[in-house]
């Protein structure tokens, strides 16, 4: 009997520790709409749909197809497309890579080398791997971390009211 109530304990803890990342989906939606109010592209960056390309499952991509529907960016359709392999990455603003394809963040940073790509993340240690911006839990609630060095290698201005919200690497 003790067996199965330690069974069923770990299985509540498990099942309640994936609902509440889950639950901070909604939250990073809204950080990852927010960051783009406070990062500058370049100027042949500012043409055209803002495009998000994601890489991997994760809910985000619903997050983000929600904000699509509703918001603009500086004026601007806002885009998402999934993507399965770090060979269908183009020319985009952003790609957002899913913990279940962290592996490859080392691809996808070679793929953008040269390009003014945000690159953001949802996997521990991600921004000391060449990400700019991870999203973290801090103090059990959602938050994020950002790579200066990383933004700045890919000519994105970061500006000082986004670092005073974020870790900084």
């Amino acid at each position: 009997m003790k067996s199965f109530r330690l069974t069923l304990f770990i299985a509540v803890l498990v099942f309640s520790a994936k609902a509440a990342v889950q639950d901070h989906y909604p939250m990073y939606g809204v950080f990852f709409y927010n960051f783009t109010k406070y990062i500058q592209w370049p100027d042949d960056y500012n043409q055209g749909d803002f495009e998000v390309m994601v890489l991997g499952e994760t809910p985000m991509v619903a997050e983000l197809k929600k904000l699509a529907e509703r918001k603009k960016i500086n004026g601007r359709s806002f885009k998402i497309t999934e993507i399965t392999s770090v060979s269908e990455i183009k020319k985009c603003q952003a790609i957002f890579l899913s913990a279940s394809s962290s592996q490859l963040l080392p691809e996808v940073v070679k793929k953008v080398k040269g390009l003014s790509v945000l690159v953001v993340t949802e996997k521990e240690g991600s921004t000391k791997k060449g990400a700019a911006i991870n999203y973290v839990e801090k103090d059990g609630k959602p938050a994020f971390e950002i790579n200066l060095e990383a933004a700045n290698e890919h000519k994105l201005k970061v500006f000082s009211e986004l670092t005073k919200w974020a870790v900084v690497i």
